[in-house]
C-alpha cells in the first residue's frame, strides 16, 4: 500500500512516497508566499515508474495547498508528462478553489 508522508521546514517542503517500507519517490516544493507553492522537483525511483506515484505526490501537494491557502485563481506552473494528468489537476483545483 502506498503511503505519502509530508514534512515542511520554513519555506521548503517534501512529500515522500513509500510502498510498504520502500522509499519509491518524492516531491519537493518551495513556498514563495503563504499562498503560493512551487513544485521544483518530482522523482519516482527506478523500477517504480508507471504506477501513478508521481501523480499521487502532485495531488497530495494540491490537497495541502487547497487546505492551507485562501481561495484564489489557480496557477499551476508545472510540467506533467501527460495531458490527462494536467487536466485532472485543473479539474481538481477548480473543485477545491
Amino acid at each position: 500500500m502506498l503511503t505519502i508522508k509530508h514534512s515542511e521546514m520554513e519555506r521548503n517542503g517534501l512529500f515522500e512516497a513509500w510502498l510498504d517500507d520502500v522509499h519509491v519517490g518524492e516531491l519537493t516544493y518551495q513556498r514563495t508566499t503563504p499562498e503560493r507553492m512551487i513544485i521544483d522537483h518530482t522523482r519516482v525511483f527506478e523500477g517504480f515508474e508507471g504506477q501513478g506515484i508521481a501523480r499521487q505526490l502532485v495531488m497530495a501537494s494540491v490537497d495541502l495547498h487547497a487546505k492551507t491557502t485562501a481561495p484564489s485563481s489557480p496557477s499551476v506552473p508545472m510540467r506533467a508528462k501527460s495531458s490527462r494528468v494536467r487536466m485532472n489537476i485543473r479539474i481538481y483545483l477548480h473543485k477545491c478553489l
